[in-house]
């Protein structure tokens, strides 16, 4: 959605220094079509955007503060740009206003794709670093034990019970993630297996992977 909302801001800017061309050729039939395309594309624009922040907003807490900041600040200039086209009355005004929102919002947008490219490739590194070491509970003495880990987008931590060298149970105290409930699955899988080296859940590869990782962190602890 976030990619999506980069090539429409970058459309809209594209049809406004176009304009800018035209008005200065005096070509006012394309200038006017210009000006319905560009303002159909600001439409959907505003659509998208809000759009796109209700749906990150369950998932922000993962997500660098970069990418979180700059996503802010787009949207603000996104609104600034729609309060001043209707606040200000002189012409020329308006226009100046409206470059400068307009170039201000596609640098920060830009800033806002590639820091969350840089941030998921981030995660997805992580995730392919993950060494799965076949932990079980042998010469783990009786207790509870909490372990943790963290890739970025998906977090989990556990409460693992030990009795006798066999896990007994575990708790997800927290996990952190876009699909949440079918990752969880593998910790059942674990407990009939008595070992950490089970195989991932189909559709949530990458969860069940951190979750083995906090259940082998916990038992180390």
């Amino acid at each position: 959605m976030g990619i999506v909302l980069g090539y429409i801001s970058f459309l809209c800017v594209i049809l406004l220094l176009l304009k800018l061309v035209t008005r200065k050729l005096q070509w006012k039939k394309i200038d006017r079509i210009l000006m319905r395309g560009h303002k159909w594309i600001c439409g959907v624009l505003v659509v998208s955007c809000f759009a796109h922040v209700i749906c990150v907003i369950p998932v922000l807490g993962n997500r660098d503060k970069w990418v979180r900041i700059t996503g802010v600040i787009a949207t603000i200039l996104i609104i600034a740009i729609i309060v001043f086209c209707h606040i200000m009355k002189k012409r020329e005004q308006k226009l100046r206003w409206h470059r400068i929102l307009s170039l201000a919002m596609l640098v920060m947008v830009i800033s806002h794709v590639v820091v969350s490219i840089v941030d998921f490739n981030s995660y997805q590194n992580k995730v392919e670093n993950i060494q799965i070491e076949g932990m079980d509970a042998s010469g783990v003495a009786n207790g509870t034990y909490r372990g943790k880990y963290d890739v970025g987008y998906i977090c989990a931590e556990v409460e693992v019970t030990v009795e006798n060298e066999k896990i007994t149970h575990i708790e997800l105290v927290q996990h952190k993630n876009e699909r949440r409930k079918p990752a969880e699955k593998v910790v059942d899988e674990i407990l009939k297996e008595q070992r950490t080296d089970v195989d991932e859940i189909t559709g949530a590869t990458n969860s069940s992977k951190v979750i083995k990782k906090a259940v082998e962190e916990a038992l180390q602890n």
